[in-house]
């Protein structure tokens, strides 16, 4: 999950974005609300997460995360999950 985040800052959120998205769907883990939990901690402690905002829906959650580049520069992240099994 740290690792999907660190490709979506270092590859795709640009200087100029100030929201960005990070979809998980899941297709082979059975147990989802441990699938949930685990990568809400995950953002939570990652080097680049400034706050927690909350859980907006069931599996929708909204973080504050500096630029990798550029400390001073917020982006919205929100952690959105979807389940296929």
């Amino acid at each position: 999950m740290s690792q999907a985040v660190d490709q979506l800052f270092e590859r795709y959120v640009l200087w100029r974005d100030g929201k960005a998205a990070l979809l998980i769907f899941n297709t082979k883990v059975t147990g989802f609300t441990k699938v949930i939990d685990t990568a809400v901690e995950t953002l939570k402690t990652h080097r680049l997460c400034i706050s927690f905002e909350g859980q907006r829906k069931e599996t929708s959650f909204s973080f504050i995360f500096c630029n990798n580049k550029d400390n001073k520069k917020l982006v919205k992240l929100e952690l959105l999950l979807f389940n296929f099994i």
